[in-house]
Formats: structure tokens, C-alpha cells, sequence
């Protein structure tokens, strides 16, 4: 986790380390909306959909991954810092403002980390 928490592209490792601190799937973190599942406070997720193959699914892997997830405070921190004055859209997403693919993250930065780290 160490050295994924200092990859170099931030929206990566973003990603990285909100899923590894939070517990959350690739999938579920992708899927998260600003001022809709994140609180304003930043310390408070709502789990209610995901992304899968660049689409937004209401449909979760169980019932009881719908979910309210807290965050440390030093995540909503990083969460907030990353977000800036944005108040609308994918937490994560694109220049366009469209979803990431989970296989982008996965293939060009997750694998190519693990790869760098050894």
C-alpha cells in the first residue's frame, strides 16, 4: 500500500488509497458522485451505485453493499484537496467528465505500479 500511496499520477492514487483505507471495489469508488454521495464534510460516503464498463449501475454486487462508509479524517482531507471547488460530477472521472473505465485504472496504473514496486 505504501507504495501505491505515492504513485505518480493523483488521481490514481486517489483511488488507490480511498479503496485500500475504505474497503471499497474499484467499481464502487469509480461510481461515486460529488454532492451526491459525498458528504460535504468529506467524512461520509454513500454507496448506491457503480460503474462497470464506463456505465453507471444502481445495481450492486449484494444487498448490503448499499452503505454509508466514514472516512478517517486525514482520507477526508486528501478527498477534499483532491475535489477542490468542484461541486457536481464523478468524484473520479475523465476530462469530459465521463466515468473511468475500472480496467484503466487496473491495467495502466495499478499493474504498472505493482510492476515498478517489484
Amino acid at each position: 500500500m505504501t507504495g501505491l500511496a505515492t504513485w505518480k499520477y493523483q488521481r490514481e492514487r486517489t483511488v488507490f488509497i480511498l479503496c485500500g483505507a475504505t474497503g471499497l471495489r474499484i467499481g464502487e469508488a469509480l461510481g461515486l458522485e460529488i454532492g451526491k454521495h459525498v458528504s460535504s464534510d468529506f467524512q461520509t460516503l454513500t454507496i448506491a451505485q457503480k460503474i462497470r464498463h464506463c456505465k453507471v449501475e444502481e445495481r450492486l454486487k449484494t444487498s448490503s453493499a448499499f452503505r454509508e462508509v466514514y472516512l478517517p479524517l486525514a482520507i477526508a482531507a486528501m478527498l477534499k484537496e483532491f475535489v477542490g471547488d468542484r461541486k457536481v460530477g464523478f468524484l473520479f472521472c475523465t476530462g469530459s467528465g465521463k466515468p473511468l473505465s475500472s480496467s484503466c485504472i487496473l491495467r495502466r496504473h495499478l499493474h504498472s505500479a505493482l510492476k515498478q514496486m517489484n
